[in-house]
């Protein structure tokens, strides 16, 4: 009976959620181009939402710079923010700290391969 008892108590527990969960660091956002207002190498402003108020970010010297597939250097990345040529920005985004991982112009082609790996079947 007792067995029965704490078996109970501990399958209530896991099921309300009161275990330990885990916590996902790093998100990633797909914003029209209108939703980042501002970028810096100190910092991005963005609406990561349509109902979203403004979220400010922290652009840091390990933060990842790409026009699509190609890794670009903090010039290139304000000169694309201001020419405005891609309708979508992604955004990877560390939650601890809000401190943007990577921005990238443009998205991620996944049918393109980088410049330094090989295609599929070469070496």
């Amino acid at each position: 009976m007792k067995f029965s008892i704490i078996f109970s108590i501990i399958m209530l527990l896991g099921s309300t959620g009161l275990a330990a969960q885990p916590r996902i660091e790093i998100i990633e956002y797909q914003l029209p181009k209108v939703d980042v207002l501002t970028f810096s190498g100190v910092g991005v402003s963005a609406r990561l939402c349509p109902a979203c108020k403004v979220t400010d970010l922290k652009v840091t010297p390990r933060t990842r710079l790409h026009k699509r597939n190609q890794s670009i250097n903090l010039k290139q990345a304000t000169e694309l923010f201001v020419s405005n040529p891609f309708s979508y920005i992604t955004l990877q985004i560390r939650r601890t700290d809000m401190s943007v991982i990577a921005l990238s112009f443009g998205g991620f082609d996944e049918l393109t391969q980088p410049d330094n790996s090989p295609a599929d079947g070469e070496e």
